[in-house]
Parts: structure tokens; C-alpha cells; sequence
């Protein structure tokens, strides 16, 4: 994945919780963001998989599993 693709995934989570106020956004609700600006296209079959897929490979390093859950909190 290019750096300036995942710098507008971060921005993107970034933007949505200084908005909403949260502390987080789990995985698959990010997914679904993602997927509707046309950022990261989502997997049908399983929600949040392909953001999961970076998740896993470190690439963004502020977020972190709970249990069974990705937690992304803001960079």
C-alpha cells in the first residue's frame, strides 16, 4: 500500500472522530466509512477485512486489538 493512500485512511478515521467525538472506531465501523467515500473498498462477505489486512501488517501503528476487536483511536 502507497504511503498517500494510507496518510487519507488515517486522516479520514482521524476527521470522522474529532466529529463524532469518540475515543475510537472499531475496525469494521471504519471499514464502512472507508467504503462509502470511495477510500478503501470493503469486503462484501466479511465487513472490515481489508482495513483488518493493514491493521495486522502494523501499518497503522496507534491501533491496537481488544480481544477479538481492532480499536483505532485518533493518531
Amino acid at each position: 500500500m502507497d504511503y498517500s493512500k494510507l496518510a487519507l485512511i488515517i486522516k479520514t478515521i482521524d476527521e470522522y472522530l474529532e466529529k463524532s467525538g469518540d475515543s475510537y472506531i472499531t475496525a469494521v465501523d471504519a471499514a464502512a466509512i472507508l467504503d462509502r467515500k470511495g477510500i478503501l473498498k470493503d469486503s462484501e462477505s466479511r465487513p472490515g477485512k481489508p482495513l483488518r489486512d493493514i491493521l495486522r501488517r502494523g501499518l497503522i501503528p496507534h491501533a491496537y486489538q481488544d480481544g477479538v476487536y481492532w480499536r483505532i483511536p485518533h493518531s
